[in-house]
């Protein structure tokens, strides 16, 4: 695992950290306050984005997203404080809401 941290400032507690496993491109998120805090994507091994998450404060809180190998959208799921919130939504390999 190889670890890349670019930090905004001297104070080394915001910036980004782009994770690689095996020298391919696993994740990307993001640090405030030196904890993670804002979007993080995960990646396939072909360099496809194949989730998102929103964390705040290190705990998921937001719209975390799922995807199809196609780009397609396939799963949406609403987090507060790291518990699921509200209604988790799937859909099929087009992108259309399964019932």
């Amino acid at each position: 695992m190889k670890l890349i941290y670019i930090f905004e400032d001297n104070s080394f507690d915001k910036g980004n950290i782009t994770i690689y496993m095996d020298n391919t491109l696993f994740a990307t998120l993001k640090v405030k306050n030196s904890v993670q805090d804002g979007e993080m994507k995960m990646y396939n091994s072909s360099g496809k984005v194949v989730a998102t998450f929103a964390f705040k404060n290190v705990k998921l809180n937001g719209e975390s997203k799922m995807f199809y190998e196609n780009g397609k959208i396939m799963m949406k799921m609403n987090f507060k404080d790291d518990e699921p919130a509200g209604e988790t939504i799937f859909y099929d390999e087009d992108g259309n809401p399964v019932k």
